[in-house]
């Protein structure tokens, strides 16, 4: 049995590629940044929180190599297996959509959380836009 190579963001990226084959592309292009700049919209993080978000966000945008977590030892990062992943990733000289797409989606998510947990005292960035979408 044989595994099928992993779906990158740039499987995408030609003009001419089939729906299908965009998903990953739009997904790392158009909706990370998104994701990322809805948590700056719908919190109220101070502005350095803010500017790391936004700075996330445009390096996704920009397609800028992979960088560890800098945050260790906290829990819900899990930096100590995350880290050693994405270093091989980075020493590849892997950005944003020439990594395994589930890989940097995943990751994503912590690079929120290592801004956003110091702080919200390690709430959930996307809280509000649950309650609201609760509440339509």
């Amino acid at each position: 049995v044989s595994v099928p190579a992993p779906l990158r963001g740039i499987d995408g990226a030609a003009s001419e590629s089939a729906p299908k084959d965009r998903f990953t592309y739009d997904t790392i292009t158009k909706r990370m940044p998104a994701i990322v700049r809805s948590v700056v919209a719908s919190n109220s993080y101070p502005k350095e929180q803010n500017a790391q978000l936004d700075e996330l966000a445009v390096e996704i945008e920009m397609d800028y190599g992979v960088s560890l977590l800098k945050t260790t030892g906290a829990p819900r990062l899990n930096a100590e297996w995350w880290n050693p992943v994405v270093q091989g990733f980075s020493d590849a000289g892997e950005t944003w959509l020439t990594a395994p797409w589930w890989v940097v989606e995943n990751y994503m998510y912590k690079r929120i959380l290592e801004i956003t947990d110091p702080a919200s005292d390690c709430g959930d960035p996307f809280h509000n836009v649950k309650m609201q979408s609760l509440e339509s």
